[in-house]
Order: structure tokens, then sequence, then C-alpha cells
């Protein structure tokens, strides 16, 4: 028990502590997960002491000032005996694992933390992931996810399609909450379809999921497109996007990498196109377009986990995914009727508000869990 401290006339509880492990320091503006982190770090700071823990601590130096802003202290762990001794003298509330990392340190908190929350944030479902990848290691991916899923008192998936999968690994009734992962947009105006222009592929370019889905578009959909809209500017956008040139040099598209708000440049793009063909968990380039009121186009598996997206822009083939391109390209009612609901999907779902209501709410109901 923590004892509570005089300030002033009144006596003040001080703040409780969470620990949030993550396997590398985020890079925020790289990639849907990491961005994830970035925010949780700081609506967790407004209330609680944070601490910060890496597993792998060589791994993107150049964003720890940045969080460092957010937290009482950033932790590296080359070993699980560092992890240890931090819990032993450090009262901690909770302990917030982010994906399924780091099973030998989730272990300790039976030794040295018996009172502690553990709270799994699984941003998706990695043996998916690895099974739509072709890996070799489903089976060990999808016994380590269970493993440490079984450890926790309390888990966190990004959308309701998650949640009955990880349901299903557990077998139990073991609480899993549903916290999408928020998009940031300050937008009040949006322009409509008729000054704007060009098509936009957005993403991290360096991740083998989004190189995937470039090499599809540009073999099988850019070709159906170009046929029938043969001027229209389409642009490569976010890190990577020039190293990533090899993949689409035998095309007019353009790139742009150094971007300061995404739903800015989404804004200014007719549509956009995400023709994802493996990965898993809800896609935040696509609620990125949404919040722009940019309709996009996408496949069955970048669909998946978005609760009332539009069957009408989900295509399962390249000749249907350029159909749609250039339909909403062309037809002004039809970019506005998807141009509507994909923003009030956003609006419903995916706000930093929705964001901070229900982390707020899985706080509240773990809070004081005795193992």
């Amino acid at each position: 028990m923590v004892s509570p401290v005089r300030d002033g006339n009144t006596l003040k509880s001080p703040k409780a502590s969470i620990v949030i492990i993550v396997p590398h320091i985020p890079a925020y503006d790289t990639n849907a997960g990491d961005w994830r982190v970035w925010v949780l770090t700081q609506e967790l700071s407004k209330k609680y002491n944070v601490f910060f823990c890496v597993i792998n601590p060589k791994t993107n130096l150049k964003y720890k000032p940045k969080f460092e802003k957010y937290v009482k202290k950033i932790i590296l762990l080359p070993d699980v005996a560092v992890f240890g001794k931090f819990l032993k003298f450090e009262n901690i509330s909770t302990v917030i694992f982010e994906k399924y990392f780091g099973i030998d340190y989730s272990k300790l908190l039976g030794h040295f933390a018996l009172a502690t929350n553990f709270i799994v944030d699984t941003h998706d479902i990695d043996y998916l992931k690895a099974m739509r990848a072709g890996s070799k290691n489903i089976l060990k991916i999808k016994q380590n996810e269970s493993r440490l899923y079984k450890m926790a008192d309390a888990l966190v998936a990004i959308s309701n399609f998650d949640k009955t999968k990880i349901s299903a690994l557990l077998n139990d009734k073991k609480p899993v909450f549903v916290i999408p992962t928020p998009t940031e947009s300050n937008l009040k105006k949006f322009l409509p379809f008729q000054n704007r222009a060009g098509i936009a592929l957005w993403g991290y370019w360096g991740y083998p999921a989004n190189a995937a889905a470039l090499k599809y578009f540009v073999s099988e959909i850019y070709p159906l497109v170009i046929k029938k809209l043969p001027n229209v500017k389409i642009s490569i956008l976010g890190a990577g996007a020039k190293a990533a040139k090899p993949l689409y040099k035998k095309t007019a598209m353009l790139h742009k990498e150094n971007i300061k708000n995404i739903q800015t440049e989404l804004s200014r793009y007719r549509v956009c196109a995400a023709s994802i063909v493996w990965g898993s968990g809800v896609k935040k380039k696509i609620i990125d377009a949404f919040s722009a009121k940019t309709p996009i186009v996408t496949t069955p598996v970048g669909a998946e986990g978005i609760s009332g997206i539009s069957k009408s822009i989900v295509c399962k083939n390249a000749e249907t995914f350029a159909d749609t391109l250039v339909r909403l390209y062309t037809d002004k009612v039809f970019w506005q009727k998807q141009s509507e609901c994909g923003y009030d999907i956003f609006v419903k779902n995916y706000t930093l508000k929705n964001f901070q209501k229900r982390l707020s709410r899985l706080l509240y109901l773990t809070k004081g869990h005795n193992k």
C-alpha cells in the first residue's frame, strides 16, 4: 500500500506506477503498432508514473528522447535479472506487455509482483500473420502467444475480430477488452471531389507486408488502372518509399517520404489504395484515409476487423480492385457515399476520445486485481 503524502493542508496519494514493456523503442511514425504505444504512453503519463522497459535497447535510439518527455524512466533490459530487481524495488500497480514478446520477463511477475495487474496489449494476431506470410514457425508462434495470454490477468484486442481469435486461443473466460488504435485528425474542412486529384498508397515500405502489397499493386492492379486513367498520378507515401523504388521503377508512380501530417496529405488525394495480401490486425492506413474523408480500396485482409466497412470497396481480385479505383476516381456520387461512410467509421471507433474512454475502463475494471 502506498502511503499518502501531504500537499499543503491536504493529503494526496502519489501516482500509481505502470510499466510498459516493449521489444524495442517504438518508431511511432513508421508503423501502427509503434504508433499505438506512443499514444498509450502519452495517455498513461497524465495519471500515472510510467516506466518504459525495452527488451532490445539498441533499436530506434533516435526516438528515445521523445519518450523521455512522458515517462519517469526508460529501463533497458539486457537480461531478465535487471527486470527482476526493478520489480522488487518499485511499487508497480500494472504491467502492460506490448504484443507477445518477453515471456521470460512475464514469469518474474509471479516472483516479485504478485499483486500487480498483468495486461497484454496484443496489437494483432501474430500466428495468423505468420500463417498468411507462409512462415515455417507458425506452431511455435501460436504456442508462445497462447502461453503469454494465459499468464495475463486481462488482454486487449484492437477489434472484435481479434477478440474472437484470442478467446479461441485461451479456451477460458479471461477478460478481453477491445481498444482500437486511434488516429489523430485535426481536420475541420475537407476538399470536395472536384478539388482533389491523384491516387495514394500510404505506409512504411520497409515492412515486408507493405512491400508485398506494393508488388501486387504494381504487377496486377496498376496496368489496369492506367489503361482506363492514363493521366492519373499515383503516389507512394511514407518512410521507405524511395528505397522501395525498385518495386515500381518501371511505372510512372511518384514517391514522397517526409510527411508532417498524413491526414492533411491524404486529404489532397481523391482516392487511396491498400492492396494488402497478408498481415493481421486493423490497418491504420485505412483509418487514416477514413479520417481524411478519402475513400480507399482494399482487400479482405485489409478490411479485417473494421466494423461497418463498405463491401463495395473490399475487392478479392485485381480486376475488381482496379475497377473500383476507377469508379471512385470518376463517379462523384459513389465517391461521396464512400467518403462519408469511411469518416463515420473513424468518428465512431477510432478517435483519441474513444481510445481514452476504453483505456480508462480497462484500468478501472482491472484495478486492485489480486492474483
